[in-house]
């Protein structure tokens, strides 16, 4: 299976999703980054993010520059032509009830991103041919709660020793380990396992499927 996350910063999407990352990488998914910026990344960024998420076994990809976090098109095109490139069967994303205004809106271009992903005759700017799959939107764990149904949960047991080294890389890395074992442990608690992360579905499009997509 292909999974694409997508995020604004490293940390935060580590913190949110890195120990899901690590176990979907562990059991032999292909599993991707993309940073949405206004700008692209200094090369040293760039290394420190890649090595970042290469501790959990996922890629980077180059970064989405888009004119500005926001909907309009410009911005959800170019983060179209990232999915269409990679082609993932599931996307991990903002939520769009997170108390992060720039988070809230990412998530709008990537709903919006995703769909027109899937549709044969919407140009794309860098011309990448549309992609066959239409892919699940699971958001991560806003501070705001999930909006609609139950969310899922990965006990991440098993890939928090990554998700730490990861963290680890980042200046400040004491205060996002301590946020990430909170949050983490009140997961946890919610489904009796020592550690959590938990993902929303994007319900507008979702199919039934026969079998879970987290890991």
């Amino acid at each position: 299976m292909k999974v694409l996350a997508i995020g604004l910063e490293p940390v935060d999407l580590i913190t949110a999703a890195g120990g899901t990352l690590a176990l979907y990488a562990k059991r032999g998914d292909e599993v991707n980054a993309v940073l949405v910026r206004t700008s692209d990344l200094t090369e040293e960024d760039f290394a420190r993010a890649s090595a970042t998420f290469g501790d959990l076994g996922v890629t980077l990809q180059p970064a989405a520059v888009v004119p500005a976090i926001r909907d309009e098109r410009g911005s959800r095109d170019s983060i179209m032509d990232t999915i269409r490139r990679i082609s993932p069967e599931v996307i991990i994303g903002p939520s769009d009830n997170s108390i992060r205004p720039a988070e809230r809106d990412l998530a709008r271009l990537v709903f919006g991103a995703a769909y027109c992903s899937c549709v044969p005759n919407y140009p794309s700017p860098g011309g990448v041919e549309a992609s066959p799959i239409r892919p699940v939107i699971l958001h991560t764990d806003p501070t705001l709660g999930f909006r609609s149904g139950t969310p899922e949960y990965v006990d991440i047991e098993h890939g928090w020793k990554e998700k730490q080294t990861a963290i680890g890389r980042y200046p400040n890395a004491e205060k996002h380990l301590a946020e990430a074992e909170a949050l983490a442990g009140a997961r946890g608690v919610q489904v009796q396992c020592e550690r959590a992360e938990a993902f929303g579905q994007e319900p507008v499009w979702g199919r039934l499927r026969p079998t879970r997509v987290l890991p």
